[in-house]
């Protein structure tokens, strides 16, 4: 099975259309057909939730995609990974400042480096910064 770290600016890709492409929607209908797992760190979901309220109120998209997503979002196979205060403080935190990076976006690289999965993003300091700790990006 296919197992990655997804971030939220990879998940949104699929919300808004005009945001989508041939490879973030071939790794979305992996998720859908459970050909594949998405892992994230706790943060993903207030980020998701955020990110797609914020699209909905600036009518990128309807109430109606917003919730046809939800939907989705609901039932495809990503595990949520808590993340300790020490894990914050000791290993996260200390890893955004060595690579510039806010602690959210660190969070997504420490889960991949500690997973050793692929990581699935369009940040583009996480797409810099990523290959510099050994860990992959997702084709």
């Amino acid at each position: 099975m296919n197992r990655f770290v997804l971030d939220a600016s990879f998940a949104m890709t699929w919300v808004i259309e005009a945001e989508q492409t041939p490879a973030s929607m071939q790794h979305f209908h992996a998720l859908t057909r459970r050909e594949a797992e998405a892992h994230v760190p706790s943060i993903w979901c207030d980020e998701l939730a955020n990110v797609l309220l914020t699209v909905e109120r600036s009518r990128r998209i309807t109430t109606e995609v917003a919730a046809t997503w939800i939907n989705y979002f609901l039932v495809l196979p990503v595990i949520v990974h808590p993340t300790s205060i020490e894990q914050s403080l000791i290993e996260i935190r200390p890893l955004a400042l060595a690579h510039g990076l806010s602690v959210y976006d660190a969070a997504y690289l420490h889960l991949a480096m500690r997973e050793q999965v692929p990581l699935a993003t369009f940040d583009r300091q996480l797409i810099k910064e990523a290959p510099k700790v050994g860990v992959k990006l997702l084709d």
